[in-house]
C-alpha cells in the first residue's frame, strides 16, 4: 500500500505538518501516512522505525516554512548544514531513491535557492511543490489529495477515518499578519504565555519590546489548536465592533451582522462549537476592550498593550528585552547584518537587548560602513540621531519615532518627571525622588500613572524603572543647561531623604536603592548640604557591608571636590581614613587622621567631638598598625582612656560612642595582654549596646566578638565558644555568610573548638574562614575588630 511521509523541521510551523498530516489521513486512511510525532511507538527506537517509514513511502511532503531554512542546531550553524539533522537525511534518501519528493511552501515562504541547501539536497529546488495559505487552506488541501491520488491512485484505496472522527473545519477563520521572516524564537515568554491560556492574557511592555511579533509567533505557531484564528487592531476601540463582525461573518455565523449586533452574536457562535483564539493588539486601556472580552468569554483571548492595570480582565505576562542569545542570532544572518557572536553581543549590550533596537541595529548595519564597536559607540554618544534609522518596514515607526509619540502625549508635569528620571542612574527610582517636581500628591499621583500608562516606565511598590535605552535618548535630547539643571535638582532631592543609620541592617535596602544615583550623580559634586551627608553616610553603609573598595572611592572623591571647604574636608577625610583601615591600609589611615587630630588641637578643638573621634581612630590606626613599642604603646594607651573619659563625662556611660570608645580600650588592653581588664570593659560594653541596639545589630555582635576573644584568653573557653557560636549564628543571619565579620567569627570559633579537642570540626571551620579572610581582608585583621569610627 502506498504511504506518504510528512518530512518538517520542529520549531517552523508545526501546526501546518499537524494540519497535513490530520487531513491526509482523514482522505486516504490512518495507514497511508506517517509523521514522525504522531506515528512513531512510543518507547521504541526511532531511527529504525523512521528509515523503514521512508523506504516503504511513495511520496515525501518537505513543509518548508518561514524557519526552514535558519533555525539552528545549538550551535552557530543551521540545523540544515548539520550532516546529522534528520529534515536534511530524509529529503537526501528520498531523492537519492527517485521518490516522489513535493515541496510545501506555507504561506509567504520563497522557494528556497541552490546555493541556500547543501549539494545532497538541491535538488529540491527543481521539485514542483504546492503553496498553502491560511485563509484558504482546507479547500487547497482538498485539491492537493485529488492531484496526489491522481499520481499515485494506490493511495486511494487505503481504510478511510469514520466521518464522525473527522474533525470539522480546520482553520475555519483565519485572520492573522504574516509572521516576518527575520523573527526570532523567544522560547521563555512563548511558553509563559502557552501556559497562560485557555483564558485571557495581557501580553504588556514598553514600546519595542516586540509584544505584537510574540503574539503572531504564537497564532502561527498553535495555529492547529484552533478553529477560528482571529486578529484585531485594537488601537482604534471605535473600529473594534467592525472587526468582531468580520470575524462573525467568517465564521458563519451571519452573512452581513451589524456592529451593534455583534456583541449579542460573537457570545452564541463561540459556544456553538470549535476552539477560537481572538487577538486584540495594542488595546489602549481595559475600557477599551472590555466588551469585547466579555462577548469572547469562552474563547481564548490575547491582549497586547503598554499601559499597565489589565488584572480585573485576564492574567498579565510582562514582556522585557530580549534574552542575549536571542539578539545576537538576530544581528547575525535574518536581517543581512552579519555581524559574528562578539560583535553583536557589543551591540546589543548597547542597546540594552530591546527587541526593536537590535532589529533596527540589524537592518542599519546591514548597508552601512559602521563596524559594530563603531555603532555602539555612537549609540552611547547620539542614541536620539541612532534609533531613528534602519527603519522595520513591517513596524510602523522607529523607536526614536514611537518614543517620541509618547513623550509628545504626555502632560508637562509627566514629561517632567521623565526627564528628570533621565538625568538619574539606569536603575530603580524611589518615586519620592521626584516628588518636588509636582509637590501637589494627587496632581504628582497622576503625572506618574501617565508616564507608566504610555509604556515608559513600569511602577512596582513605589518604585519606577525605565529602561536604560530610553533614559540614554531622553537624556541626550536635553540641553547641556538643562541637563546640569535637573541633575542639580536630583541632588537636591537625594539629599533630602533619609535613609536611616547605616551601620544597621534594616537600613541597608534604603541605601542600596539610592547608591546608583548618588555614583551617577557624581559625589562630592554639589555643594548642597544634604547630598553631602548621604554621600557621607553612604561611605559608612558601604564600610558596614563589607564593601570598603567602594566606600573608599566615594570618600576620596568627595575629598577631591571639597578640599576649599574646612568642614567638609575634615569630614571626608575622617571617612576615608576609616575605609582605608578596613581595607588594611593601617599606615595611611594614621596618616590621615594624625593630620586631622593636628588640626584639631592647633584650633582648640581637640576635646570636642569630632576632636575625640579623631584622636580615637589615630589610637587605633596605630594598634592596628602595630606601633605599640617602647612609649608609643603607653602613648596609644593614654589616648584611649583620655577619650572614654572624656566621652564618659560629657555624653554619659551608656552613649553610643562612649560605649565604642571603652570596646576600643578594651582591644588596646587585649593586646598589652591585660586579658581581666579588657573582659570587664568589652563585658560592660556588650551590655550597654544590647540594651541600646539589640543583640543582633552589626555594633553589638562587634562588642559580643570582642568579649569572646577575652574569655578564650582568660582561659574560658567553654564561654567563649558559646558567645562565638551565638555570634557567628547571629552574623550569618544579619550580614551574610561571606562578610568580614562573619568571617572573624568563624575563624575565632575554630579557635574555640580546637581550644575544646573538637579538632575534626576546627579544622573544617578554620579552612572556610580563612579562604574568605584572605578573600577580602588584610589576614593582620583576621582575630581583631577595633572600630575606628566611633
Amino acid at each position: 500500500m502506498a504511504k506518504v511521509f510528512v518530512n518538517f523541521r520542529n520549531g517552523d510551523e508545526p501546526y501546518a505538518a499537524a494540519l497535513i498530516f490530520a487531513t491526509l489521513q482523514a482522505r486516504l486512511g490512518q495507514d497511508s501516512v506517517f509523521r514522525s510525532s504522531d506515528s512513531l511507538p512510543l518507547g521504541r527506537p526511532f531511527e529504525p522505525e523512521l528509515l523503514d517509514a521512508l523506504r516503504r513511502c511513495d511520496v515525501v511532503l518537505a513543509v518548508i516554512g518561514q524557519r526552514w531554512l535558519r533555525l539552528g542546531d545549538g550551535s552557530k550553524r543551521t540545523s540544515l548544514n548539520n550532516r546529522d539533522d534528520w529534515v536534511r537525511k530524509e529529503i537526501a534518501y528520498a531523492l537519492n531513491e527517485s521518490k516522489l519528493v513535493i515541496p510545501v511552501l506555507l504561506e509567504g515562504v520563497t522557494r528556497p535557492r541552490r546555493d541556500e541547501l547543501p549539494a545532497s539536497i538541491r535538488a529540491l529546488v527543481s521539485r514542483q511543490g504546492i503553496r498553502l495559505e491560511h485563509r484558504n487552506i482546507v479547500s487547497e488541501l482538498d485539491r492537493f489529495v485529488e492531484k496526489l491520488v491522481e499520481h499515485v491512485p494506490e493511495l486511494a484505496n487505503g481504510p478511510k477515518v469514520p466521518q464522525a472522527a473527522q474533525r470539522p473545519g480546520w482553520i475555519h477563520s483565519w485572520h492573522v499578519p504574516e509572521r516576518l521572516p527575520y523573527a526570532v524564537d523567544r522560547e521563555r515568554p512563548m511558553s509563559a504565555l502557552r501556559v497562560r491560556l485557555p483564558g485571557k492574557v495581557v501580553v504588556q511592555g514598553p514600546p519595542g519590546t516586540g509584544k505584537t511579533q510574540l503574539v503572531i509567533a504564537y497564532a502561527h505557531h498553535y495555529a492547529a489548536d484552533y478553529d477560528h484564528v482571529w486578529w484585531i487592531d485594537a488601537t482604534v476601540p471605535e473600529l473594534i465592533p467592525g472587526a468582531l463582525a468580520a470575524l462573525v461573518r467568517a465564521a458563519g455565523v451571519s452573512p452581513d451582522p451589524a456592529s451593534a449586533e455583534v456583541f449579542d452574536l460573537l457570545p452564541a457562535a463561540v459556544r456553538a462549537g470549535g476552539r477560537w483564539l481572538i487577538v486584540l493588539d495594542g488595546a489602549g486601556s481595559p475600557a477599551a476592550v472590555a466588551r469585547a472580552v466579555r462577548a469572547a468569554a469562552d474563547a481564548d483571548v490575547i491582549i497586547t498593550s503598554v499601559e499597565p492595570g489589565w488584572e480585573q480582565l485576564g492574567e498579565t505576562l510582562e514582556l522585557g528585552p530580549f534574552d542575549r542569545t536571542e539578539s545576537v542570532e538576530l544581528l547575525g544572518e535574518p536581517l543581512g547584518a552579519r555581524l559574528d557572536p562578539e560583535d553583536a553581543g557589543v551591540v546589543a549590550a548597547t542597546l540594552h537587548d530591546l527587541p526593536l533596537a537590535v532589529a533596527q541595529a540589524a537592518a542599519y548595519l546591514r548597508s552601512s560602513a559602521l563596524g559594530a564597536h563603531e555603532y555602539a559607540s555612537l549609540v552611547g554618544d547620539r542614541p536620539e540621531v541612532l534609533l531613528d534609522r534602519g527603519r522595520i518596514h513591517d513596524y510602523p515607526r522607529t523607536l526614536a519615532g514611537s518614543w517620541t509619540l509618547a513623550l509628545r502625549a504626555l502632560t508637562p508635569e509627566a514629561r517632567a518627571l521623565v526627564e528628570q528620571m533621565a538625568c538619574l542612574a539606569r536603575s530603580l527610582i524611589p518615586a519620592g525622588l521626584l516628588t518636588r517636581l509636582v509637590p501637589d500628591a494627587l496632581a504628582f499621583d497622576d503625572a506618574v500613572q501617565a508616564v507608566v500608562g504610555n509604556g515608559l516606565a513600569t511602577l512596582t511598590d513605589r518604585m519606577l524603572v525605565c529602561h536604560n535605552l530610553f533614559q540614554q535618548f531622553v537624556e541626550q535630547t536635553l540641553s547641556p543647561g538643562h541637563r546640569e539643571q535637573l541633575r542639580a535638582q536630583a541632588r537636591a532631592s537625594l539629599g533630602a531623604q533619609d535613609p536611616g543609620d547605616p551601620r544597621t541592617p534594616r537600613s541597608w535596602s534604603s541605601y542600596s536603592v539610592l547608591l546608583p544615583h548618588l555614583l551617577a550623580l557624581g559625589p562630592g559634586e554639589d555643594d548642597n548640604d544634604g547630598f553631602r551627608h548621604l554621600t557621607l553616610r553612604t561611605v559608612e553603609y558601604l564600610v558596614a557591608i563589607g564593601d570598603a573598595s567602594n566606600a573608599r572611592g566615594i570618600a576620596e572623591r568627595a575629598l577631591e571636590h571639597w578640599r576649599d571647604d574646612a568642614t567638609w574636608r575634615r569630614a571626608a577625610t575622617a571617612h576615608l581614613a576609616h575605609a582605608l583601615f578596613q581595607l588594611g591600609e593601617y599606615a595611611e589611615a594614621a596618616r590621615l587622621d594624625q593630620a586631622l587630630v593636628a588640626e584639631y588641637e592647633e584650633t582648640g578643638r581637640g576635646s570636642s567631638p569630632e576632636g575625640l573621634t579623631a584622636l580615637q581612630n589615630l589610637a587605633v590606626d596605630l594598634t592596628a598598625a602595630g606601633r605599640r613599642k617602647g612609649g608609643a604603646a603607653a602613648e596609644v594607651r593614654r589616648i584611649h582612656e583620655r577619650v572614654v573619659a572624656e566621652r564618659r563625662r560629657v555624653l554619659g556611660s551608656g552613649h553610643r560612642d562612649t560605649l565604642f570608645s571603652i570596646h576600643n580600650l578594651a582591644l588596646d588592653l587585649r593586646v598589652g595582654e591585660a586579658y581581666d581588664e579588657a573582659r570587664a570593659l568589652d563585658e560592660e560594653a556588650l551590655g550597654g549596646l544590647t540594651n541600646l541596639l539589640g543583640a543582633d545589630h552589626p555594633d553589638t555582635l562587634r562588642s559580643a566578638h570582642s568579649l569572646a576573644l577575652d574569655l578564650r584568653a582568660t582561659g574560658r573557653v567553654h564561654e567563649a565558644l558559646d558567645l562565638d557560636r551565638d555570634t557567628h549564628t547571629r552574623r550569618s543571619r544579619t550580614l551574610g555568610p561571606d562578610h568580614p565579620d562573619t568571617l572573624r567569627s568563624a575563624h575565632s570559633l575554630a579557635l574555640d573548638l580546637r581550644a575544646t579537642g573538637q579538632l575534626q570540626q576546627a579544622e573544617a571551620v578554620e579552612r572556610v574562614a580563612l579562604t574568605g579572610l584572605r578573600a577580602v581582608i588584610s589576614s593582620r585583621m583576621a582575630a581583631e575588630e577595633p572600630d575606628p569610627s566611633g
